[in-house]
């Protein structure tokens, strides 16, 4: 499936940047097959528009932010956080500016990321319950892109059947490849929420404690490729000895994508 022919995953919030590297210089990123930019205002609230001038298609990325404006670097034409151009220098009345924008979109930032949705969103920004705990840190693991589609990645982090043979050297247990595939499948309004107990093998290596002999995985999938996952030995509670991680997965195009992982550790 090209997922950038797929209008509908246009109207869902997908984590596209870690705040972070959103530090007062216009960004860029391809969402969807979509070049979009994204940038601060002012107030420090995140924008994102179409990356591309309606005048001369210039890139916006190569701009810069002047208070509550993006300015094109390339005539200086300038954009208000809704899109609209405010300013165009070389009119002998330079804010005399009717009619003129460029395409916005919807942009939040939650959780440590820039959230952003291309079209009406269908839902609200999924919620990571660990994230208002106090007892709950976050540790951001990686951010990096991949040259796969978030459909295959999805995929595997539902397949427990690799995990003893692709994970061998850590954790995983050639001896014990079974697994009671996936139970207690409920559907959601997007996506749906499985278990999966796995045999595993305890090593520091892995951080898993010696002696632990398997792992129980409780993984929430939504329509916009974001997995939240929990994971804890059998037999005991998810909400104990638990480690919950979030899978952020968003096509750049139909061949690549970029991936990050942040994981919830007890304080």
């Amino acid at each position: 499936m090209l997922v950038t022919k797929q209008p509908v995953l246009r109207r869902f919030w997908y984590p596209v940047m870690p705040s972070s590297r959103l530090d007062g210089e216009p960004a860029p990123f391809t969402l969807l097959g979509t070049d979009i930019v994204l940038w601060r205002s002012e107030s420090g609230e995140p924008a994102c528009f179409r990356d591309r001038c309606c005048h001369r298609t210039a890139k916006l990325s190569l701009g810069f932010v002047e208070g509550d404006r993006l300015v094109c670097g390339y005539h200086g034409w300038s954009y208000r956080a809704d899109g609209v151009c405010v300013r165009i220098p070389q009119r002998e009345n330079p804010e005399n500016v009717a009619g003129v924008r460029v395409p916005a979109y919807r942009a939040a930032e939650r959780y440590g990321y820039i959230w952003v949705a291309l079209d009406e969103p269908l839902t609200d920004i999924p919620e990571v319950p660990e994230a208002s705990q106090p007892g709950f840190r976050q540790v951001d693991q990686f951010y990096e892109p991949w040259n796969i589609a978030a459909f295959r990645l999805m995929e595997n982090s539902f397949d427990a059947a690799h995990i003893a043979f692709v994970h061998r050297g850590t954790f995983g247990n050639m001896e014990r490849p079974r697994t009671d595939g996936h139970r207690d499948i409920k559907p959601t309004a997007y996506g749906f929420e499985a278990v999966n107990e796995s045999r595993v093998k305890g090593s520091r290596r892995c951080g898993a404690p010696r002696g632990l002999h398997g792992w129980r995985r409780h993984r929430a999938a939504h329509a916009q490729y974001l997995v939240h996952a929990v994971r804890a030995p059998p037999r005991h509670p998810l909400s104990a000895r638990a480690d919950p991680y979030d899978h952020h997965l968003r096509d750049a195009d139909d061949r690549s994508k970029l991936y990050d992982r942040a994981m919830g550790l007890p304080q």
